[in-house]
């Protein structure tokens, strides 16, 4: 079939999530020395949304409501990573983040 032989690209989700008072949520990651959004990979045939969803779950133990799509950006290989797409989501403004995380 024509799709076997189309390339595949890996898809990164993060969403931005407020606290009511101006800040965004910054994960410290254990990969990497750099600070994120919290997010992650798109698991195959996962909606972005979904997966999102499931990674606000994995990170935060919270279940958040993903809302739109912010922006879209490509990302360059990084060490042993390939290059991936990523989408950034609004996931809204949470006065009450710091106790329910």
């Amino acid at each position: 079939m024509l799709n076997a032989t189309l390339p595949r690209k890996r898809v990164i989700v993060q969403g931005i999530v407020r606290d009511g008072q101006g800040r965004i949520l910054l994960c410290e990651l254990t990969y990497k020395r750099d600070w994120d959004l919290p997010g992650g990979v798109a698991e195959p045939a996962e909606s972005p949304v979904l997966s999102l969803e499931r990674e606000l779950v994995e990170e935060l133990g919270l279940e958040l409501g993903v809302g739109d799509l912010l922006a879209v950006d490509w990302l360059p290989p990084y060490k042993q990573w390939e290059d991936a797409v990523l989408l950034v989501f609004d996931v809204g403004t949470h006065p009450d983040l710091h106790e329910r995380a």
